[in-house]
C-alpha cells in the first residue's frame, strides 16, 4: 500500500494536494501526512482520490494532444 502511495505522490505537482483535498473533502493535513509516509485508516480513500485526480489529468492531457494534432 505504501509503495502505491509513494508512486502516486511522485506524480503530483505543486498545488495538487490542495486541489485533491477540496475535491474529495479529505482534510489537507491528512492527505499531506499520508502522502509523506504516515498511516491512516483513510489510506484507501486517499489513494482512490489521488488516482482519480491523476486519471483526470491524464485524460485532459490526451484531449489537449488530440486538439493540437
Amino acid at each position: 500500500m505504501q509503495e502505491l502511495i509513494t508512486k502516486a505522490k511522485n506524480q503530483l505537482q505543486a498545488g495538487d494536494i490542495n486541489t485533491i483535498a477540496k475535491r474529495s473533502n479529505i482534510p489537507y493535513q491528512t492527505l499531506y501526512k499520508v502522502l509523506n509516509g504516515s498511516r491512516s485508516t483513510r489510506q484507501n480513500e486517499i489513494l482512490k482520490a489521488v488516482t482519480d485526480f491523476l486519471q483526470e489529468r491524464k485524460n485532459e492531457m490526451e484531449r489537449l494532444e488530440s486538439v493540437l494534432n
